[in-house]
């Protein structure tokens, strides 16, 4: 089974933490994005200055001239960011932590139906690894590299929709600009995925080594006692 099917079957029977975690984060950068609006509308109230942000929000909310309203629109919109990305962060841990939970029960399961002799041929480290930090990168996998990655996707989205109200050659920069930059993200990861492979080849040895270690240790106390 690959990983793109695993987190495909993971995110079907687990529908409401995924589309919590996408929802609540597409708030949350709706309420990022608002909050220099509200601040630009609030130097043209308090100065009586007109800027660009302030003419992008009286295109979103009207044309607002009470302080008093302002201040209430303002502290809700706060007090709405607080709680949405109190929701994201709780779906998106509670996913992550079924996702590992679902994988450790089908690496048990796996490890209980495969013949012996095939344990034999990898080291006791590679399955102690297994069952202790090395699952925290998968979880990472499934937490920052789809929902984060999705809810970042969105906020660019959006930010090149904003960024184009207020200059579109700016924003058709930003955009010629990101096929140069994700090239040179996914050249990065390709380096840093042989480091990570070699690293985890380095704890597998060392959990082998204690592993062996502790064994040899309680053989001889064994043997001392009778």
């Amino acid at each position: 089974m690959t990983k793109k099917n695993l987190i495909l079957n993971f995110i079907k029977d687990n529908k409401g933490f995924a589309i919590g975690s996408v929802v609540f984060g597409f708030v949350s950068i709706l309420n990022t994005l608002l909050i220099p609006l509200f601040l630009g509308k609030f130097y043209q109230l308090a100065l009586r200055t007109h800027s660009t942000r302030g003419t992008i929000f009286d295109k979103i909310f009207g044309d607002l001239e009470r302080i008093d309203t302002y201040f209430f629109l303002f502290g809700a919109l706060i007090l709405l960011k607080l709680i949405f990305d109190y929701c994201y962060t709780f779906f998106l841990g509670i996913s992550g932590e079924r996702f590992s939970k679902n994988l450790r029960e089908k690496l048990l399961l796996k490890q209980l139906s495969t013949q012996l002799n095939i344990h034999q041929q990898k080291e006791t480290g590679m399955y102690l690894l297994r069952y202790s930090g090395d699952l925290t990168s998968t979880q990472n996998y499934l937490t920052k590299g789809v929902f984060s990655f999705a809810k970042d996707c969105m906020f660019l989205v959006l930010a090149i929709i904003l960024l184009s109200i207020i200059s579109i050659p700016l924003a058709l920069i930003v955009i010629i600009m990101f096929p140069i930059i994700f090239l040179v993200v996914i050249l990065l990861n390709k380096r840093l995925k042989k480091y990570t492979k070699e690293r985890r080849n380095i704890r597998s040895q060392n959990f082998s080594f204690v592993s062996s270690r502790l064994g040899s240790l309680l053989t001889i106390n064994t043997n001392y006692i009778y």
